[in-house]
């Protein structure tokens, strides 16, 4: 029998939490914009929401136990669902560029995918460590 075995020993070597970081840089170079300007709330509302993917992924990391860690990694996919929706009312109140919104929307879904990937190797491999820092 054949067993795989996931160590995960640095948050900052996951793709998914890598993946997040650069949707967080993107969103925060994004909405320095003029027009988002005129709604600073949502400005930071989808600041807040890419960092709060960020934070909650490496968060798993802290956890001891893998339901704590897979808990954690659902958060982090509320939190980009969150934020994709708020994209959507930024570019449908003209407060971003179709453009710009599309570059963001790849850059969430492709945090999405590695999330989900992330998710599903601790579900089925056997969890070695998740780091704590």
């Amino acid at each position: 029998m054949v067993t795989r075995e996931l160590v995960l020993v640095r948050f900052e070597d996951a793709v998914a939490w890598q993946d997040a970081r650069a949707l967080a840089r993107a969103v925060y170079a994004r909405t320095d914009g003029v027009a988002l300007a005129q709604d600073p709330l949502l400005a930071a509302s989808l600041r807040q929401g890419a960092s709060s993917v960020m934070a909650t992924i490496a968060e798993s990391f802290r956890e001891g136990e893998l339901g704590a860690a897979l808990r954690r990694l659902r958060q982090a996919d509320e939190a980009l669902r969150e934020l994709r929706a708020m994209l959507y009312w930024a570019v449908d109140g003209g407060l971003l560029r179709a453009r710009e919104h599309d570059e963001l929307v790849a850059l969430s879904s492709r945090a999405a995918r590695t999330l989900a990937e992330l998710e599903r190797s601790l579900r089925t491999s056997n969890l070695v460590a998740l780091a704590r820092d």
